[in-house]
Order: C-alpha cells, then sequence, then structure tokens
C-alpha cells in the first residue's frame, strides 16, 4: 500500500483551494465525491478512481514508494485535468489545421500544374513571336526588291517596245521593192501587210518578264500574308496575357480566401480554448 504522509501540499489555485474548501466542510465521509471504493484507505472522488482505473492494475504498485497526501494527489489530479482538456482542445485544432493546410497544398500544387502549362504555352508562343519577327525584318528588304523589279520590269516593257517597234520598221523595209516613185503602176505589187516573224530574243525577254511579274506577285502576297500573321499573333498574345493576368489574380484571389478561413478558425480555437480554461478554472 502507498504510504500516506503529511507532506507540505504543491501551490493551488483558487478554484482547487475552494473545492477543497469544500470537500472538508462537507466531510470526506458525507460528501458522495469522495466516497471512493468500500474499505479503500484513499480518499479520492469517483472521477479519480475512474481515471486511476484506466491506467490498469498496477497503479497501486507504481504508486507505492511515492510520498504523497491526499491534498498533493488532489492538486495533481486538477493540473491533470486540466492538461488533459488542453491537450485535447490543442489536438482538435491542430486536426483541423492539418486538414486546411492538405486543402490547400493541393489547391496550390493545382495551381502549380496550371502555372507550369501556361509558361510553356506562352514560351511556345514567344518563340513563334520571335519567328515572325524575324521573318517580317525581311519585309522592308523584299519591299524594296519588288519596287526594283517594279522599276525593272517597266525598263524591259518599254526596250521591248523599241526593239519589236524597230524590227518592224526594218522589216517593212527589207520588203519594200526598188520602184520609182513616180511609177504608179508598181502600187499593186506592195504586200498587203506588214506580218513581223517571231523573233527569238523577243520571245526569251516576254518569258523572262512574264517570269519576273510572276515572282514580284508572290513576294507581294509572301509581304501580305507575313504582315497579316503577325498582326494576328500580336494580338493573340495580348489576349493570352490579359487571360493569363485574369487567371492569377483569381489564383491570389483564392488564396486569400483560404487563408481568412484558416485565421477564423485559428481565432475560433483560440476563443474556444479560453473557454474551456474558464470553464475549468
Amino acid at each position: 500500500r502507498p504510504r500516506i504522509v503529511n507532506a507540505k501540499p504543491f501551490d493551488l489555485s483558487e478554484n482547487d483551494a475552494r473545492l477543497l474548501n469544500t470537500g472538508n466542510t462537507c466531510g470526506y465521509g458525507q460528501n458522495q465525491d469522495f466516497v471512493g471504493p468500500p474499505g479503500s484507505p484513499y480518499e479520492l472522488n469517483n472521477w479519480d478512481w475512474l481515471q486511476l482505473d484506466s491506467l490498469g492494475p498496477g497503479w497501486e504498485h507504481a504508486l507505492r514508494d511515492v510520498p504523497v497526501n491526499r491534498r498533493e494527489a488532489l492538486n495533481l489530479l486538477i493540473i491533470m485535468k486540466k492538461k488533459l482538456l488542453r491537450a485535447a482542445s490543442e489536438l482538435t485544432f491542430y486536426k483541423q489545421r492539418v486538414t486546411i493546410l492538405q486543402e490547400q497544398m493541393i489547391f496550390q500544387k493545382r495551381n502549380e500544374e496550371k502555372l507550369i502549362k501556361l509558361r510553356a504555352a506562352v514560351k511556345a508562343q514567344n518563340e513563334e513571336l520571335q519567328r515572325l519577327r524575324d521573318k517580317s525584318s525581311k519585309v522592308p528588304g523584299l519591299e524594296r526588291t519588288v519596287r526594283q523589279q517594279e522599276e525593272l520590269i517597266t525598263r524591259l516593257e518599254t526596250f521591248l517596245d523599241r526593239q519589236r517597234n524597230h524590227n518592224m520598221n526594218i522589216k517593212v523595209d527589207k520588203r519594200l521593192p526598188d520602184w520609182d516613185q513616180f511609177d504608179t503602176g508598181r502600187l499593186d505589187q506592195l504586200p498587203p501587210s506588214p506580218i513581223p516573224l517571231p523573233d527569238t530574243s523577243d520571245a526569251v525577254a516576254a518569258t523572262a518578264l512574264r517570269n519576273l511579274s510572276n515572282e514580284n506577285e508572290s513576294l507581294r502576297q509572301t509581304v501580305t500574308e507575313l504582315s497579316r500573321t503577325v498582326r494576328n499573333l500580336a494580338e493573340q498574345q495580348q489576349e493570352d496575357h490579359a487571360r493569363q493576368k485574369q487567371r492569377e489574380e483569381h489564383y491570389h484571389e483564392e488564396l486569400e480566401l483560404l487563408r481568412e478561413h484558416q485565421n477564423r478558425l485559428a481565432e475560433q480555437q483560440a476563443t474556444h480554448n479560453k473557454q474551456m480554461e474558464s470553464a475549468v478554472s
């Protein structure tokens, strides 16, 4: 059996002293809170005996060599009650906090995945935009080439017209017979109409001119298409930046809402802890 000695008790709180005074006034034998099991040498209440019974059959052996009196034991039990209540309250708070943090981590992970995809899309668009900018930087040179080719085509057309007229005049002169300008009877011998013969140099020049015209038209179409593509891509990039900015703002708003909810839970838990402490005290 534990040895009961009259050791000096620990410092009691105001509520603990009130409980002890109440027990002394009513008497341990008359107060039903301190009856304990019949024939027990310990003067503890039923709740204390239940707590001791929950420790198992070896609690008496553990207390055999501990010098303690009833007041010290009661003080320790009251302190342990407070600690258990506070620990239970803190455990509930930490469980809720862990749940919130897990949800916040899942939400943040999803946002990070979306952000990685958006960055990859923006990077691809930037590369495409840089490639088109490199092409568009060649547009002034292409326009200058087109103007030079137009001038060359104009000069070639003028040259071909002059050459064609000159050749026609030479052929007409060659076909006219030698006759007296005063002999009107030989007018019937004139050819009906001068028919120009195909000239190889004229055909080659015409082919080159046609090829230059086709190339010039193709260059014009290329310049127009490049300008349209660059303009469309710039507009699309602006829209994508605006959309990405809206998504980031939405993510920040959701994170702020989660932080506010977490702060409210912390305040509620702190209020609950204060209420529990005031109820215990």
